[in-house]
């Protein structure tokens, strides 16, 4: 047993151990799940628009929607970066054993961890500073879950694609 664990470690192409490919398969598919539903809970949390963002964050008088605490805020942001930090090492992990180019996967890593920080930076910025900061939460939230989509999805056929 200790001897394929090995083999893994030392292997390029994780591929070759039905496991881990069974296990890595099995994350990618329930990450893919969590994005789809991931829009669904942001928008009850704190809004997908920058005008619901404002509100949430804010607060609405005319609504009569109280403005959220900045404990409320770094609760949620502190939970936030440490949720998109363990998929970002994840998805980076099983990236970087691919055959994409090194400048691609350099790029990608590099995003899988900046925009988490922008999309802090605008919900800390709309809660203290500006609600213009709701665009950059916006666009931070947006580029994510697209970029976290994208590559589940191509890394999961990578897995799953024969090796040759």
């Amino acid at each position: 047993c200790e001897g394929r664990l090995m083999q893994f470690l030392i292997h390029k192409d994780l591929r070759t151990n039905s496991t881990i490919r069974w296990l890595l398969c099995s994350y990618l598919i329930a990450l893919i799940a969590y994005l789809i539903l991931m829009p669904v809970l942001e928008m009850d949390q704190v809004g997908i628009t920058p005008l619901e963002i404002v509100r949430h964050v804010r607060g609405d008088a005319s609504q009569f929607l109280a403005a959220r605490s900045l404990v409320d805020v770094i609760t949620d942001i502190h939970i936030k970066l440490f949720l998109h930090t363990i998929i970002g090492l994840i998805l980076s992990a099983i990236l970087l054993r691919t055959t994409w180019r090194d400048g691609l996967k350099t790029i990608t890593v590099a995003l899988l961890f900046l925009l988490p920080l922008l999309e802090t930076l605008g919900l800390l910025g709309t809660s203290v500073v500006d609600p213009y900061f709701a665009l950059l939460k916006c666009f931070g939230f947006w580029s994510l879950a697209g970029l976290q989509s994208i590559l589940s999805a191509s890394l999961l056929a990578f897995l799953l694609r024969p090796i040759r």
